[in-house]
């Protein structure tokens, strides 16, 4: 993946990526994210792909925000919350101005990895 690229991932994956991370549980991590979070507070996930912890978080009673670079990722999170419990937004990880307020930001599992130049995980955890 190329860092001029921020959505050829979910070009590539986002077909796939439930069926290659259905094994993974997310309970251990919405436990410990709500024990920091407090209730009803405003969650902004960056990187949130097809929505495996936005949504649980949603369920939970969070307002979750979903940020994510990949419009393919983004439809796969939609397809999946019909009722539009957490917000789709289509920007890039590693551009902090357009992140939204929130009390509480995220970024689990391959955020990072798929930010591939210093500048950009950088720009991210700024």
């Amino acid at each position: 993946m190329s860092s001029t690229d921020p959505t050829r991932y979910g070009r590539s994956f986002a077909d796939v990526y439930d069926e290659w991370y259905d094994d993974i549980d997310v309970g251990p991590l919405l436990g410990f994210l709500g024990s920091r979070i407090p209730a009803g507070a405003t969650v902004l996930e960056l990187g949130v792909g097809t929505g495996r912890v936005a949504l649980p978080l949603a369920a939970a009673g969070y307002r979750v925000i979903g940020l994510d670079s990949s419009p393919e990722m983004l439809d796969q999170l939609v397809a999946k919350d019909p009722d539009v419990t957490v917000e789709p937004l289509l920007a890039d990880a590693a551009e902090p101005s357009a992140y939204p307020p929130a009390d509480a930001v995220v970024a689990v599992f391959n955020l990072l990895f798929n930010l591939t130049t210093e500048e950009a995980q950088l720009g991210c955890l700024s």
